[in-house]
């Protein structure tokens, strides 16, 4: 946030969910590469939707890539499509 402080969510659902309350007071979102486990800004994140459940009680199926080729395997995978930056 802007005044130096943190809120950690449990996936992109539960983030996406208080986002647009919060937008104003925030000064970065930082998401984890589902693959590396590397924590890298929003704005150069790959959102993927699937089939795949990443957090089942949110029913979370966004998933956060780093690597465009490894998103695209995800998609080709797992049923999966190009989702938009839910934090612009």
């Amino acid at each position: 946030f802007q005044d130096g402080t943190e809120k950690k969510v449990c996936s992109i659902a539960c983030a996406s969910l208080s986002f647009p309350e919060l937008k104003s007071r925030i000064k970065e979102v930082v998401v984890v590469d589902e693959r590396s486990g590397t924590k890298i800004n929003a704005s150069q994140a790959l959102f993927v939707e699937s089939e795949v459940v990443t957090v089942p009680h949110v029913k979370n199926r966004i998933h956060v890539f780093a690597n465009k080729e490894e998103a695209l395997k995800h998609i080709q995978t797992f049923k999966g499509n190009w989702v938009e930056n839910p934090f612009l």
